[in-house]
C-alpha cells in the first residue's frame, strides 16, 4: 500500500479522484524502490558502512499533490480531483480498521514537510537517484501491464514507493 504506488497509481491511470493522507502540499521524500534495492545490495557489500544508518537515494522531495501530477503527466492522462483525508477521518476509522489505525499512525509522514537528504550515502555508495522522469514512466508502465493482466494489485517489489 506505498502512498506513491498501489495507493496512487492505479487511480490517475483510471482518472479517479485521489483520496491523500495528511496534506496534498507537504514535501514527502519518496523513494523509488530499485533505487532503494540498489543501496541495499551496494552498502551489503562494503563492511564498512554496516551497523550504520543510510539513505538509500532519493531525489528532492515533492508534495503529493506533485508526485500524482507527475505520474499524470507519464501516462499522459488529465489529473483527477486530489483531496486529502483528514486526519481525525484516520483516526476515527482506526478504531475500527487495523489498517486505517496503521495510516494513523504514521499521518505525521503526510501532515508537516517529511524530507531527508541522501546526499552522504549517494557519496558513500556511489550511486544517485533515477530521474523522476524514468522513475514515473518506468512506474506507469509497470501498473499499466499489471492492471492489464488483471490482477489489479501489486506483489512485493513493486517499483515505486513512499
Amino acid at each position: 500500500m506505498a502512498h506513491a504506488g498501489e495507493r496512487m497509481v492505479p487511480a490517475v491511470l483510471a482518472r479517479r479522484p485521489l483520496q491523500m493522507v495528511g496534506s496534498a502540499d507537504q514535501p514527502h521524500s519518496f523513494t523509488y524502490v530499485p533505487d532503494l534495492a540498489a543501496a541495499m545490495i551496494g552498502a551489503a557489500g562494503k563492511p564498512e558502512l554496516w551497523n550504520r544508518v543510510l539513505h538509500a537515494p532519493t531525489n528532492p522531495p515533492l508534495t503529493q499533490r506533485q508526485i500524482a501530477q507527475t505520474f499524470a503527466a507519464a501516462a499522459d492522462v488529465p489529473l483527477a480531483k486530489v483531496r486529502a483525508v483528514p486526519g481525525w477521518v484516520l483516526r476515527t476509522l482506526g478504531l475500527f480498521s487495523a489498517d486505517m489505525r496503521e495510516l494513523g499512525e504514521v499521518l505525521y509522514q503526510f501532515q508537516r514537510p517529511f524530507v531527508m537528504d541522501s546526499a552522504a550515502s549517494e557519496e558513500q555508495l556511489g550511486l544517485h537517484p533515477t530521474s523522476l522522469h524514468a522513475a514515473a514512466k518506468t512506474t506507469v508502465e509497470w501498473w499499466r501491464s499489471e492492471l492489464t493482466a488483471g490482477t489489479g494489485r501489486a506483489p512485493a517489489g513493486t517499483p515505486a514507493g513512499g
